[in-house]
């Protein structure tokens, strides 16, 4: 079975060097102005006639070490009953399992090292015994994550709504594979909120299921899949620059339009004037600005579907292409153009404090 040819790494070289770039602030290791302990340092011995000294010391010099120590504690609760004059006999029940249980400190670290750092259970549960002297197994992890999991039912409950009022969205999907089982991970964020959700499919049905697309009314930015077009139909669209980038790239690499390149460069001029416009702290493109890139944008688009419609298609090629120019040229669906939700892209990008963009990392 052939498969489609795959463009090259789309990241280019941006000229500057390495490291620190100029107006950057750097962090260093600075004094603390309160001190766990003090241990001081004296000689002992003379280094010219080697006499034992026992006095005359002066301080001269402070050391400051910054360190993270790592302790096992063991607390015994012990619970008592009391008597009242009245007769009644009152025990005290705070919120500790009977027998003995693992801490909430515990708990917190092993939880964030394997759902943010990505550590296997397997690999949590011999750090634990390493570093912890409390050797876990997968199965006690694992209860703890379905734990954590009912904890956050009111939390992912109250970031819907939160994210459905916002005025700006960014919408991904990715593959991911759970014990052998083939899912899809859906990705809802903004700028401070990152909403996942897992399904079975790659579809319609699925964003239907998971909700909060459907119902949105903002500014959506993704990728080219026509389904979250057709589903959020409340939505204003606008398309991740990045995939456009790269799917002009793969058509001027197999295909050799220039014009291609020429869109290409247009959009990446488009999001550097956006960079260096909020680098200023200024958030909107003028609007003489933003007519003049408008206008720019549908007359190079006009020149590709020329170039397009001029070209003679090769067999191996004829398909992929077609896919390729319809996903660059004609709307997702019926009553969206991608030349106005690329440009809304842009548009928006330069009246956000954050750099936006549709993929969240996984």
């Amino acid at each position: 079975m052939n498969k489609n040819p795959r463009s090259g790494n789309s990241r280019e070289k941006s000229g500057k060097k390495s490291g620190g770039q100029v107006g950057h602030k750097g962090t260093t290791l600075e004094f603390s102005a309160h001190a766990d302990e003090e241990i001081e340092h004296k000689p002992t011995n003379c280094i010219c006639c080697g006499a034992i000294l026992s006095g005359g010391y002066e301080h001269i010099e402070t050391r400051q070490i910054h360190d993270v120590l790592i302790q096992k504690v063991i607390s015994n609760h012990l619970i008592f009953v009391a008597k009242c004059s009245c007769g009644g006999i009152e025990k005290a029940n705070p919120s500790i399992a009977c027998g003995v249980s693992y801490g909430a400190g515990l708990k917190s670290i092993l939880s964030y090292l394997g759902n943010y750092m990505l550590i296997p259970n397997e690999r949590l549960s011999e750090l634990s015994g390493s570093l912890f002297k409390s050797p876990l197994s997968e199965g006690t992890l694992q209860n703890w994550q379905v734990e954590i999991s009912n904890r956050l039912t009111a939390y992912h409950e109250e970031m819907e709504d939160v994210l459905l009022k916002q005025a700006l969205l960014h919408v991904d999907e990715s593959g991911l594979k759970v014990n052998k089982l083939n899912l899809w991970l859906y990705v809802i964020s903004n700028e401070h909120l990152t909403y996942y959700a897992s399904h079975r499919r790659r579809s319609k049905e699925a964003l239907s299921d998971i909700g909060m697309i459907p119902d949105f009314t903002g500014n959506l930015m993704h990728d080219c899949w026509k389904t979250y077009f057709s589903s959020a139909v409340n939505a204003k669209h606008g398309l991740c620059n990045a995939h456009i980038i790269r799917e002009l790239k793969a058509i001027v690499e197999f295909d050799k339009l220039a014009i291609a390149e020429e869109l290409r460069q247009y959009i990446k001029k488009m999001i550097k004037e956006v960079d260096e416009a909020k680098e200023q702290g200024i958030l909107g493109l003028k609007s003489n600005i933003t007519k003049m890139y408008r206008s720019g944008w549908f007359k190079l688009l006009e020149k590709f579907e020329l170039a397009i419609s001029s070209k003679v298609l090769s067999e191996e090629r004829t398909q992929q292409l077609t896919a390729d120019v319809h996903r660059l040229v004609c709307a997702p669906c019926m009553t969206h153009k991608l030349e106005a939700e690329v440009f809304i892209f842009c548009l928006l990008a330069s009246q956000t404090p954050f750099r936006i963009r549709c993929k969240t990392p996984i």
